[in-house]
């Protein structure tokens, strides 16, 4: 699949996106963009214009994706240098205005879980057994000290978090489960690690309550 294309103005730091594939737009909108490239164009003439790709998977938003006034920053590459850009609009009448951005924004990668849910999640597996408060807290405080190691960078996500700005679901990793399920083991009578490790699979997918919630830094998305 073929990347987007923009027109880059390196004296104003400002650009232009290019076409995308004529059957992604309706004849109205086919128009539209065609008047935009000219009047980019004309606005920039005597300039050095060069057309530049966006980098693969390089972006980040400060709100959550389906809000139309999120700000984008995202790379593109024009021979061997790699710029960033910020994708914004002050209204959400009008498109956004694509500009070079000298200063990424401050955005540290992290991988969390939502840990009152799995212990709400795991309390209503053990039903209509109980147990015990103390045993449920340490299985959460153990799978947080574990995910706390994991390097967001390294972690591939399933899709997209849309109630978090720049976040993606991924499933729990397989040595992790593994890992979490034997430094379980002191903490549970054997009965309940025979349901504990069911839970564990049932849940360890990136929708399930076990998944990862990963937000990557912009700077490992450059590459």
């Amino acid at each position: 699949m073929s990347h987007p294309r923009f027109l880059l103005c390196r004296s104003c730091a400002v650009l232009q996106q290019l076409g995308t594939p004529e059957a992604d737009l309706s004849p109205e909108a086919r128009e539209e963009a065609t008047i935009e490239l000219r009047v980019f164009e004309s606005e920039h003439a005597g300039h050095a214009l060069e057309e530049v790709v966006r980098c693969s998977a390089s972006s980040t938003l400060d709100r959550p994706a389906w809000d139309p006034m999120a700000t984008l920053w995202f790379f593109v590459r024009s021979g061997a240098d790699e710029l960033l850009v910020r994708a914004s609009r002050s209204t959400i009448e009008e498109p956004r205005c694509y500009q070079l951005d000298p200063e990424p924004p401050e955005n540290e990668g992290q991988v969390e879980i939502d840990a009152g849910l799995v212990r709400r999640a795991l309390d209503e597996h053990f039903y209509p057994q109980a147990i015990a408060a103390r045993k449920l807290d340490h299985f959460v405080d153990l799978l947080c000290v574990l995910v706390a190691d994991l390097d967001p960078a390294t972690i591939e996500t399933s899709f997209d978090d849309p109630d978090y700005a720049d976040a993606g679901m991924a499933p729990l990793p397989e040595g992790l489960c593994r890992s979490l399920l034997e430094r379980s083991t002191p903490i549970f009578d054997p009965w309940e690690l025979e349901r504990l490790a069911a839970f564990i699979a049932a849940h360890c997918r990136a929708e399930g309550v076990l998944g990862l919630r990963v937000h990557r830094a912009l700077a490992a998305l450059s590459a």
